[in-house]
């Protein structure tokens, strides 16, 4: 972990004996209920990691499968989004919603599973292949059907979907702007823009 006002160095380095995976996202969360948390999906485990008053840290295995392809930690909703790749026990990727909740005795944080959407029987690429768009939406490659499809997180049903350039993304956001509600996602040669009109 570094300071940005000062880059000479970590000021902190979070490890995990025994687990050599590399890292496949970060993200921060800073709220009353789990404040100073840094999420850490690696490509097998996903762990919570707790800030204390002394400058330790406190680590927590979260309840998610593997292995990862990508997640993402939204303020508003207070809700994470993991992808994770097919595994010998489930034969499809998933798109997670899930939130992170505090539980005493012991003391640990957790997650609770919302959503796990289904993707598609493949996914070729360690790439971020889904994201939160405006008013509880998801969207999630789906290698299979060629395209991104979106969720509700409302409902849990599929309300839409845009096709993919090369049925290929390598990384995905939405854009919520004056000028309207956006899906963008990055393939090899270009990036995409869909606009669609959610109610």
């Amino acid at each position: 972990i570094f300071d940005i006002r000062n880059l000479n160095g970590p000021v902190h380095s979070l490890n995990i004996p025994g687990d050599f995976n590399p890292v496949v996202s970060v993200a921060t969360v800073n709220e009353p209920l789990c404040p100073d948390v840094v999420l850490v999906a690696k490509l097998t485990t996903a762990w919570a990691f707790e800030c204390n008053s002394d400058g330790t840290f406190n680590r927590y295995l979260l309840p998610l499968e593997g292995p990862f392809l990508s997640m993402t930690y939204e303020e508003k909703s207070k809700q994470m989004l993991v992808s994770s790749r097919p595994n010998s026990q489930i034969n499809f990727a998933r798109h997670t919603v899930a939130y992170l909740e505090r539980t005493s005795e012991p003391d640990t944080i957790s997650c609770n599973i919302v959503h796990a959407f289904k993707g598609g029987c493949t996914a070729k690429l360690l790439a971020k292949t889904s994201c939160f768009l405006p008013n509880n939406i998801v969207a999630g490659h789906h290698e299979t059907r060629k395209s991104i499809l979106l969720y509700s997180i409302n409902t849990g049903e599929e309300v839409g979907s845009c096709p993919t350039h090369d049925n290929l993304v390598l990384d995905m956001k939405g854009l919520d702007t004056a000028s309207g509600k956006f899906l963008v996602y990055l393939n090899e040669k270009k990036i995409e823009f869909f606009k669609f009109n959610v109610s």
